[in-house]
């Protein structure tokens, strides 16, 4: 009796190892999260440096706080004891299986036997390579208070992937079109803009504040917001891509004095039913 309890319970425990390692049937969609999860473990397993090193190539991009050449950058740090740890709740790839973002919660450690002393939020948008290893693409994120890191399953959007056809048509150029479309919105009416153009799953990210979907609480505002768009990537099926650059923001006190601050942005489309929508809004 004791001998088929032990089995039956060993048969139970590799299976919730099995659930865990295999989350989604999609195996390029869990390629992405396994990817993710393994950059984390390399900076607690190593540094952070290293961590960020062997993910970026000569075109990622990162917030520092400015829109920086990543990899240098990060080769310009000394190694140092400290701890910079994450794990993804949301992920989501391109119909090409090639393209697609990570998003999770952040802690900062001066060094990894000592409690986190800031908290955040990141996204990480990656592109699968020819040898079919993943690597960042851009690296951003925002900071907020206090937030557990882990205990959080990982979800994926509840749309289809909707991949077109190639057409002859350039994917680049039409949503930068549609984002060009999207920014001249803006000063006008910053809610209608968003409104007009949110995906269904939208997730807004603002300094200091925890991840909101809730657009009207986040984008009703008086302020006068102008983006200026500095780069456009798409994935090779057409169906996600993203957009980042430098955003003014004008605001207006009770006394009517005027205060002018500069940030950048990071937004993240999807098709939705043949229309590009917003899916992550970052300001930071």
């Amino acid at each position: 009796m004791a001998i088929k309890n032990l089995s039956l319970f060993l048969l139970l425990f590799f299976a919730m190892l099995l659930v865990q390692a295999q989350e989604f049937a999609n195996k390029d969609l869990q390629s992405l999260v396994d990817a993710e999860r393994a950059f984390s473990r390399m900076a607690k397993d190593k540094n952070t440096r290293e961590a960020f090193l062997a993910n970026l190539i000569d075109e990622s991009i990162s917030f520092s706080p400015g829109i920086t050449n990543a990899k240098p950058f990060w080769e310009k740090l000394p190694i140092t004891n400290d701890w910079l740890y994450w794990q993804p709740v949301y992920a989501d790839i391109a119909a090409s299986g090639d393209f697609g973002y990570t998003t999770g919660p952040w802690s900062y450690r001066k060094t990894k036997t000592t409690a986190p002393t800031t908290f955040g939020e990141y996204i990480t948008v990656w592109r699968k390579k020819a040898d079919g290893k993943w690597k960042v693409l851009i690296d951003a994120g925002i900071s907020h208070d206090s937030y557990d890191v882990d205990g959080h399953a990982v979800h994926t959007s509840a749309l289809a992937l909707q991949p077109r056809k190639y057409s002859g048509q350039n994917f680049k150029d039409e949503l930068t079109a549609v984002e060009e479309a999207f920014i001249k919105e803006v000063p006008g009416d910053v809610l209608k803009a968003y409104t007009h153009h949110a995906s269904k799953e939208i997730k807004l990210y603002r300094q200091n504040k925890f991840p909101s979907s809730a657009v009207e609480e986040v984008c009703k505002t008086s302020d006068v917001i102008t983006f200026t768009p500095e780069k456009t990537i798409v994935a090779s099926s057409g169906d996600m891509g993203y957009t980042y650059g430098i955003v003014n923001i004008v605001k207006h006190d009770t006394a009517g004095m005027q205060k002018t601050n500069n940030a950048n942005y990071l937004r993240i489309w999807k098709k939705e039913s043949g229309i590009w929508k917003i899916v992550i809004d970052l300001i930071t």
